[in-house]
Order: C-alpha cells, then sequence, then structure tokens
C-alpha cells in the first residue's frame, strides 16, 4: 500500500525541480513581485503624482446630514410637472392621513399593474398593523386593465396611480411621483 501511494505521489508531482510545487509557488511570488513594481512604481520619465479620481472623505468635506431642500423654490405649477412630464395628475389618489386616526407607519411600494396577487398578499401579511401601505403605479394601456385597478382601488383604497405608461424604464417616474405624492 505505501509503494502505492509513493508512485501517486511521483506522478502528482513528478521528480524533477521543474515540476515541484516549491518552485511553481516561487515562480508565481516572483511574478507578482515585478507586475507589482511596474505599476507602483513611476519611471524616470513620469515623476508627476497622479490625484485619485474620487474625493476622500474626511472631517473637513463631510457632514452628517444634507441640508435640507428649499420648498420656497418649487414653482407653483409644481402640482402638474414630473421631471418632463408637464401634463402629470394622479389618475388615482388616496389620503390615508386625513382620517381621524392617522397612521403611525406609512409605506410607499412600487408595483406593477398585473401583481394584483403580490398586493393582495402584502395586504394580507406585514400590510396590516397601525401602518398603512400604499402601492404606487402607472398608467395602463388597456380599458380593461385600468377598471380592474379602478375596481381594486374602490376595494382597499391604497392605490396612488400616475400619468405615465407603467413599464421598467418608467421606474425613476414611479419614484418620483412617490416623492411628489408624500410632498
Amino acid at each position: 500500500m505505501c509503494h502505492l501511494v509513493a508512485m501517486l505521489e511521483k506522478r502528482r508531482y513528478g521528480t524533477g525541480l521543474l515540476t515541484s510545487p516549491l518552485l511553481a509557488a516561487l515562480i508565481t511570488a516572483a511574478v507578482c513581485l515585478f507586475l507589482w513594481h511596474l505599476t507602483s512604481c513611476p519611471g524616470p520619465q513620469n515623476t508627476q503624482l497622479l490625484v485619485p479620481s474620487y474625493l476622500l472623505l474626511l472631517p473637513g468635506n463631510a457632514t452628517s446630514l444634507p441640508p435640507p431642500y428649499p420648498m420656497h423654490k418649487l414653482a407653483p405649477s409644481d402640482r402638474t410637472t414630473l421631471i418632463d412630464v408637464q401634463d402629470f395628475i394622479f389618475q388615482l389618489n388616496n389620503f390615508p392621513c386625513n382620517g381621524s386616526s392617522p397612521p403611525l407607519l406609512l409605506v410607499l411600494v412600487h408595483s406593477a399593474p398585473g401583481n394584483v396577487e403580490n398586493r393582495r398578499t402584502i395586504r394580507e401579511t406585514w400590510g396590516r398593523g397601525s401602518h398603512r401601505v400604499l402601492f404606487l403605479l402607472g398608467a395602463v394601456e388597456s380599458r380593461a386593465a385600468q377598471a380592474a385597478l379602478e375596481e381594486e382601488n374602490r376595494t382597499y383604497r391604497d392605490l396612488v396611480q400616475g400619468r405615465f405608461l407603467d413599464s421598467y424604464r418608467n421606474m425613476t417616474y414611479k419614484h418620483v411621483m412617490g416623492l411628489k405624492w408624500t410632498a
């Protein structure tokens, strides 16, 4: 048995110096050191100091909180503008904070119009309690899909829909619509 193990060891590593694992490790280390030396040491013709393309966060140039947005700078017509959509309106809207008992927490969830079952699951699980959940949606192209959304909104009163096509590329509109709704 010992003879078989010795034969396997010889076959795996060979008998010469060129096939030993120690030599392979030494060659790898030498190549790494050579490449490190080439990339980190400027030569005589390139003696200027390289400036990083990022700004280090130091106590002198970092703040813990950004300054608040000056709300007085918003135009009076801001209710109808969403990024570059000039005739923006909320097609479906709800006001959960106007009731007799305002919610402790308001959660805005991006949702696609076809995700009816996902919205139902959220309503039946973590969407319950002393908080309110609103689902943000974009416009749909078919009248049947819009009628289904309006019926769902009559039942649950938790949809906010904007006038822009609901698609993955318009996710920014949906997010900004949520910020506009909150403001």
